[in-house]
């Protein structure tokens, strides 16, 4: 109805903030440092899951004709607030995209259309623990961890960026990031 209104294509993505509490090590939807249960190397009982509730999250939109774009795999990752968020760390992002979703998404006719950006956070964020459980600032070393990795970069078709510290961190590290990464694009997809 939104397309109809606008009369153009309408481009869609989806970003979830965190999978339900009986994922979670907390047992609750919101962050404070929670992230999902179980071994992510070895157990595929939660990572598998949500991998999968992606998936049918699009199925299902598609049965009432909204087509998306593209997703992210984790609204501001290294957030850990009282509301609604889920800790993922850049190993753990990378390590989830190339072992779990990048396969869900890009095997299923229902979403293997869709551009997979990381990251989805302010360029200077380094959160409690930094990008890969160090305390490393910056949205260029989150990017490196998952970029670094062939097997997740080959899921990877852009950056997603907030510009909540736009003020305090140099454009010129989204210069860095693009000239080490040409082939990625970035946007930015908090408003």
């Amino acid at each position: 109805m939104a397309q109809e209104l606008i009369g153009t294509n309408l481009r869609l993505f989806a970003c979830p903030w965190s999978a339900p509490s009986w994922m979670k090590t907390n047992y609750d939807m919101s962050g404070n440092g929670s992230t999902m249960k179980g071994d992510l190397y070895n157990d595929t009982r939660y990572w598998g899951t949500w991998s999968k509730y992606f998936v049918r999250f699009f199925e299902e939109y598609g049965k009432q004709n909204v087509r998306f774009w593209g997703l992210t795999i984790q609204n501001e990752p290294l957030t850990k607030p009282l509301y609604t968020e889920m800790f993922m760390p850049a190993n753990v992002e990378r390590d989830f995209l190339k072992k779990f979703l990048g396969p869900a998404i890009r095997a299923h006719p229902a979403t293997s259309h869709l551009k997979i950006m990381i990251y989805d956070q302010d360029r200077g964020s380094c959160g409690p623990y930094g990008v890969d459980g160090h305390q490393e600032c910056g949205a260029d070393k989150f990017i490196g961890v998952v970029l670094g990795d062939e097997a997740a970069a080959s899921y990877v078709d852009g950056v997603s960026m907030h510009w909540y510290e736009d003020g305090f961190v140099n454009a010129s590290m989204l210069d860095s990031i693009h000239n080490s990464y040409p082939e990625k694009w970035i946007m930015h997809t908090e408003v």
